[in-house]
């Protein structure tokens, strides 16, 4: 019975970190295309006041 729940226990926090993990590459990702679209925004910017 304890090595059910040993087991229980250890795959619940796999999950976790898998999920984790995979939360935190999608703010990575959405952090790159966000500050890939404010830089050409930027520019933009840029270009129309000269």
């Amino acid at each position: 019975m304890k090595l059910l729940t040993r087991l229980r226990d250890e795959f619940s926090s796999q999950i976790i970190a898998h999920t984790t993990g995979s939360t935190i590459s999608k703010v990575q990702r959405n952090a790159k295309v966000a500050s890939a679209l404010l830089s050409k925004a930027t520019k933009v910017s840029a270009s129309t006041k000269n």
